[in-house]
């Protein structure tokens, strides 16, 4: 029995573990009560891992379509030789966008695979690069790319006054710093703490979660309303003057302009549309506008939900009229353990609007966002007609047969590709529509740093982990799948690494013999602050600096926050006018976060199969009494673009009319009339945000009915 020191890669809280394996084999996965950040904590999911690695589906050989339908086992290396002959052959003839990749979750946090993945496609000269980030948070880039960056960032949750949390469930998400002021890891504990000492939590949801259970104001809103909710908050900041003058005046343009956009957004209006209390709406206002020191931030629930890149927009003007930002003698913490990236002086990174200009969609109008093109789009860049369309995609890490919407057009496409290649240790939905599936070593067989999530960490932090386990003969490692097919493709692998959405260039590879893990993560680290050599010696991780204060501007290089350029001021506009239509359909369903699994990761363990053989959609019990179902009861969910089933289970912290369920569960064939895929419910055509083409994965109409099967069922048993 050996105890190994690691950390988990579930998600980017990167908790620090200890991995327990007898031979080779994990029997269990604790917290690491030594990690400076986690400090013991681990979650429900982080345990999970084990099953990961032990567990019931994983495939030990890469797998081949075979022409009957069955897959083959196959060698890694004889696969990729395959694949790389049939991607140069459809370059050649097709030219390089004929290729493309999506990258998703499950390779996010492998400190190699991200930037090695872009390196390959860069190689290939393709721009086709899709992300799950494109599914569900793409507004913070339009954001962003709008508005502009205050460059310090965010305070974290130990230096505030005021947190205001939208759409976000930090206690069960982990996701947090820098998105939020939140740790990612053990968010319960600070919360608490800093309530303690005196800070104060508004929570914008429209269930009382866990985090919304420790607030001290919540807003239990409808889903889809954040926009109005945040307007009217700003149309009361405005009015009563409650803005930081000093740092609108230094750091803010467009104020006059936002003024007269949320003019008619009234609390009595707002009232009317977010079901939130005039007077709730007015105390949010002043707690947020008057606190010493404020900041807000969003989750998937807003940016998944109808007007998201609006109500990011409008969340950051929160920001941007009350100095919610890190500013000059403010703490700052972390600039990044490895890249040390994070500036320390008060700046703003002008808007830059990149979609605009580069490479643009066949299918439609849509440009780059961070070096990515709109997720929803990826079925139509296959399915049109044009000689250019996308026909060869390789998916790493992540499931677009599920998290894209509209099941039957995403699977005709995927089905259609000429090549379609998946990088997973299990056949997900899109695997088993694949060409080849190749399987990879997971998180505890291999060596890792924490290059991915460098800025993420509340501190500066950095963690390199040794492999705990020995992976199964001939199994690479994710980053090791992208260098063979550059060698066999013969292609330039000009080598970009660090955190996410960064890209740092360290030159070009030597393609002739294929170096070790620890060198790629040295070349990765190279002339930078920590590297693997550093943190061998600390196998809990290393905090190297607690941070400084940030430094004030020497001078006005004239760079302002545009809190409303015209075509947020049209889209406000645009929001006033709505009038509410009788649709026919009595809740709106909202996406959350499952304690058990992540997105499609951990659905087919026996212990969580046996707990949920189907979703369970969350109702509150009102609402069961009043469509006269029954905790535990089969139900049918039909949207306007689909049906799935679930079964109910009361939440007496769910808003009457509202239900909600966990994405990415059941499978994406159109036929399968068992699905609880909450993507079945999701048009790809209606109701898409302007500029990412954003999908209304969240606050979807639809009606809860009891179950075809379950009335026949039980009318069979009465007879």
């Amino acid at each position: 029995m050996a105890v190994h020191k690691s950390y988990c890669r579930n998600c980017s809280a990167s908790c620090g573990v200890e991995v327990e394996v007898d031979g080779n084999r994990i029997v269990a996965i604790r917290g690491d009560s030594d990690h400076p950040i986690s400090r013991g904590y681990i979650c429900n999911k982080g345990q999970s891992s084990r099953e990961l690695h032990n567990g019931e589906d994983r495939l030990l050989a890469a797998q081949k379509l075979q022409p009957d339908g069955r897959y083959a086992p196959i060698e890694s290396m004889a696969a990729l030789e395959e694949v790389a002959d049939r991607l140069r052959a459809l370059i050649e003839t097709h030219g390089p966008r004929a290729v493309g990749l999506y990258y998703g979750t499950g390779a996010c946090f492998n400190g190699l695979s991200y930037g090695m993945a872009r390196t390959w496609l860069s190689g290939c000269g393709s721009p086709e690069h899709y992300s799950s980030f494109t599914v569900d948070q793409s507004a913070k880039w339009i954001c962003l790319s709008r508005m502009g960056q205050f460059a310090t960032g965010k305070p974290f949750i130990d230096d505030l006054d005021v947190m205001l949390i939208a759409g976000i469930n930090p206690v069960i998400s982990h996701l947090g710093f820098p998105i939020s002021p939140m740790p990612m890891a053990d968010s319960m504990r600070r919360i608490k703490r800093s309530r303690e000492r005196g800070a104060e939590l508004i929570v914008v949801d429209p269930r009382r979660t866990e985090t919304a259970r420790q607030a001290d104001l919540f807003l239990q809103i409808l889903p889809g309303e954040d926009a109005v909710l945040f307007a009217a908050m700003i149309r009361l900041i405005l009015d009563r003057r409650l803005e930081n003058t000093s740092f609108c005046s230094r750091f803010v343009t467009s104020i006059d302009k936002l003024r007269e956009a949320v003019d008619d957004f009234t609390p009595d209006l707002a009232a009317a549309r977010t079901g939130v209390d005039a007077d709730l709406i007015l105390a949010a206002a002043e707690m947020f506008a008057t606190a010493p020191r404020q900041s807000a931030s969003s989750g998937t629930g807003t940016n998944m939900s109808a007007h998201s890149n609006l109500a990011e927009h409008l969340l950051e003007c929160l920001n941007a009229l009350c100095g919610g930002y890190r500013r000059a003698g403010d703490p700052m913490r972390a600039t990044g353990g490895i890249f040390d990236l994070v500036p320390t002086t008060e700046t703003v990174i002008p808007p830059n609007r990149g979609w605009e200009s580069g490479p643009q969609l066949r299918s439609v109008d849509a440009g780059l966002l961070n070096g990515e093109f709109p997720t929803s789009r990826l079925p139509d860049e296959i399915l049109h007609s044009g000689e250019d369309r996308l026909r060869a995609l390789v998916v790493s890490g992540g499931n677009p047969a599920s998290a894209i919407g509209d099941p039957a057009r995403t699977s005709a496409a995927l089905k259609l590709l000429e090549l379609l290649v998946v990088i997973d240790p299990r056949m997900t939905e899109t695997a088993r529509m694949a060409h080849y599936v190749i399987p990879t070593k997971l998180p505890y067989e291999r060596q890792d740093l924490t290059i991915t999530q460098d800025n993420w960490f509340p501190y500066d932090f950095a963690q390199f982990s040794d492999a705990s386990l020995t992976p199964p003969a001939g199994m690479l490692d994710d980053w090791e799948v992208f260098w063979e097919l550059g060698r066999l493709m013969q292609i330039p692998m000009e080598f970009r690494t660090g955190p996410y959405g960064v890209s740092i260039y360290r030159g070009p590879l030597d393609m002739t013999v294929r170096p070790s893990t620890l060198e790629m993560l040295r070349l990765a680290c190279r002339d930078s602050r920590l590297g693997p050599d550093d943190l061998i010696d600390h196998p809990s991780g290393r905090v190297v600096s607690e941070g400084h204060n940030v430094a004030a501007a020497e001078h006005d290089d004239g760079h302002r926050l545009d809190v409303c350029p015209s075509d947020v001021f049209d889209e406000i506009r645009v929001l006033r006018g709505e009038v509410a239509r009788e649709t026919g359909y009595r809740y709106r369903l909202t996406t959350r976060r499952a304690v058990s699994v992540v997105n499609s990761s951990f659905q087919n363990a026996a212990r969580v199969v046996a707990r949920h053989p189907i979703a369970p959609v969350f109702m509150h019990p009102d609402d069961v009494a009043n469509e006269l179902l029954a905790n535990g009861e089969r139900v049918e969910i039909p949207s306007p673009s689909g049906c799935v089933v679930a079964r109910v289970t009361e939440d007496a912290g769910m808003r009457r009319g509202v239900v909600s369920m966990p994405p990415c569960w059941g499978t994406a064939d159109p036929n399968d009339g068992e699905t609880s895929l909450t993507t079945a419910l999701v048009s790809l055509d209606d109701g898409l945000e302007a500029i990412n083409f954003m999908p209304i994965q969240s606050g979807i109409h639809v009606n809860v009915v009891r179950s075809r099967r379950g009335a026949a069922a039980e009318a069979s048993a009465t007879s």
